[in-house]
Formats: structure tokens, sequence, C-alpha cells
């Protein structure tokens, strides 16, 4: 997912140098960061450097979280790209 959003940020340099293509890079660059945080937090909850369940099972859940609300900032960059509302 950080490949496809880095992807797109370069296309939008390409075709939008405005301020709407700003917005929409920004966007995108804070998608790579969740995407790499939720990658982190699976990682370090499969890894078992948490002795308890409980623990990991949080960490998981913090992951599920944070890729989510990556999929849904990655969507109304899309929107935003393609239909052109800025």
């Amino acid at each position: 997912m950080v490949g496809a959003s880095l992807t797109a940020i370069g296309i939008v340099k390409l075709s939008k140098p405005d301020l709407a293509g700003a917005l929409i890079e920004k966007l995108l660059a804070l998608d790579s960061m969740l995407f790499l945080a939720s990658a982190v937090f699976s990682f370090v909850a499969m890894r078992r450097f948490w002795r308890l369940a409980r623990q990991s099972d949080r960490l998981e859940s913090w992951a599920d979280t944070v890729f989510v609300v990556g999929l849904v900032l990655m969507v109304i960059a899309a929107i935003l790209l393609a239909f052109e509302v800025l």
C-alpha cells in the first residue's frame, strides 16, 4: 500500500501542479506513513516481543485500525483526484 501511495504521489506531481495537487500529495504522504505504522504494529504483535497475549492483541487491533484509516484517506484522495473536487 505504501508503494501505491508513492506511485499516486508521482502521478499527481506530473498532472496537477496546483493547490489541489499539493493537498492530494499531502493526503497520500500521510497514507504512506499510516500504512507503515500499521505494518510495524502488526510486526511487533506477531514477533512476541510482548509477554502477554492481551498486549499483542491490543497492538494487532491498533494495526487494523490504522490500516483502515489509511484506506479511507486513500479513497478520499482518489475521489478528489478523479472527480476534480478541488
